[in-house]
């Protein structure tokens, strides 16, 4: 009996859990951009795109390049060059300002970038490399969210301002939130006001 019981709490929390990921996930291909600029180091998370291999396989796995292709270092600097400008684009939806050196990097980064449309059943239905190489991979990137941009998502991509945190999440609340999660909220306010005391 008491083991049913843990196994239904246990059952509700990752329920819970699972929800609370998928609130914060962003709509349709924007999801991928926020996949990616989420791939820096954050916490006990290692930066996913520490090498050019890595690099490649985040855009594999991604559907972004084509499968065995090898990049090099500079291809990897491009790679965190668009991710850092996109980052601070983002910092802005918060009243955060945009850093110049990063934007430039961004704007470099897929400068060379060709993108395709994507058709499901004849209708259009997002954005994609014109090519699966490296270039297009991350044009492909820029043209998402420059979609996004037109739709009115891309705004509710945000920045979670928790240190210890600093996930980029799609905010869905109607007052537009600021945390990713309730407790980031606490942790920040109970951190602050630690400090205050002292």
């Amino acid at each position: 009996m008491e083991q049913d019981r843990k196994t239904r709490l246990t059952k509700r929390r990752l329920q819970r859990k699972a929800a609370r990921t998928q609130e914060k996930q962003a709509p349709g291909d924007l999801e991928t951009v926020r996949a990616f600029v989420n791939t820096v180091a954050r916490g006990k998370q290692a930066d996913e795109l520490a090498t050019p291999a890595l690099v490649g396989t985040w855009l594999e796995d991604h559907g972004l390049l084509a499968t065995g292709a090898t990049l090099d270092e500079t291809e990897q600097q491009r790679a965190l060059d668009l991710r850092r400008g996109l980052r601070s684009l983002i910092l802005t939806h918060t009243g955060g300002e945009a850093n110049p050196n990063a934007l430039e990097g961004l704007a470099a980064a897929a400068a060379d970038g060709r993108f395709a449309l994507r058709f499901e059943g004849g209708v259009p239905v997002g954005f994609g490399p014109s090519s699966r190489n490296f270039d297009d991979a991350l044009g492909a990137l820029a043209a998402i969210v420059v979609n996004a941009r037109l739709e009115g998502h891309w705004s509710r991509l945000k920045i979670c301002p928790e240190r210890a945190c600093g996930q980029v999440f799609f905010d869905t609340a109607r007052s537009r939130g600021v945390w990713c999660s309730p407790q980031c909220g606490d942790r920040h306010r109970a951190a602050t006001h630690r400090r205050r005391r002292r």
